[in-house]
């Protein structure tokens, strides 16, 4: 991915940031940890990551299923957003602002969500991600995340800049400019173990919208290092 497509991403999710502002956890993330993490006072002692944080609704999760709450973002607003949501709830984690490659120790965090973040990228990047995510998750540890199906509404709607990745296009209604990868179960999958993650569930989400003319669709899995 070149550098000024880079630049449009992170421009464009400062726009979305801006204009909509999204208050309540996903609930599938929400099922995620009450299937594995029900012990709130054993989680304590873990750590939880939130890549792509933008207004913390997941980082507030994580707190109140209690864990130690950190986030990433590259989005300057994001980021103190999310730091004023954690110095108000007392939680000793914090929030770095930048690409958290290589900003982390290894086996650092004990569960991380990544949802709406590694699609962002084409699939060199997304290869790259995956090593460093599985790279800072601790031996057992878990992380939830998503990718774009190749079902989904917005596929072909944008300049296609390679097999799996378009820059949208003015038909994706506010994603215009955005880069977006869409791939299916099995190549998500693929990508997953390749970075040496074991599956532990995958399921699909759907989202019809525009009076069910729209279909946005989501792979989501849950791993375990």
């Amino acid at each position: 991915m070149n550098k000024d497509v880079n630049n449009q991403n992170k421009e464009k999710s400062k726009q979305i940031f801006l204009s909509n502002q999204l208050i309540y956890p996903n609930e599938r993330v929400v099922a995620f940890l009450a299937r594995f993490y029900k012990n709130h006072s054993k989680n304590e002692t873990l750590k939880g990551l939130d890549v792509g944080c933008a207004h913390g609704r997941h980082i507030a999760l994580l707190m109140d299923y209690g864990f130690q709450a950190y986030g990433v973002d590259y989005v300057e607003e994001a980021c103190e957003f999310s730091r004023d949501l954690i110095t108000h709830r007392g939680n000793s984690g914090e929030v770095y602002c930048g690409d958290f490659h290589g900003h982390y120790d290894d086996e650092a965090y004990d569960v991380i969500i990544a949802l709406g973040v590694v699609f962002l990228r084409q699939m060199d990047y997304m290869k790259r991600d995956l090593l460093d995510l599985f790279r800072i998750l601790k031996p057992g540890g878990r992380m939830f995340i998503n990718f774009r199906t190749n079902e989904d509404v917005l596929f072909g709607k944008g300049e296609r800049v390679d097999e799996y990745s378009f820059v949208l296009d003015e038909r994706s209604k506010g994603y215009d400019g955005i880069l977006y990868t869409f791939l299916s179960s099995e190549q998500a999958s693929e990508l997953l173990t390749g970075a040496g993650f074991s599956i532990e569930y995958v399921e699909k989400y759907e989202l019809w919208g525009d009076n069910l003319a729209s279909r946005h669709t989501w792979w989501q899995f849950a791993v375990r290092k």
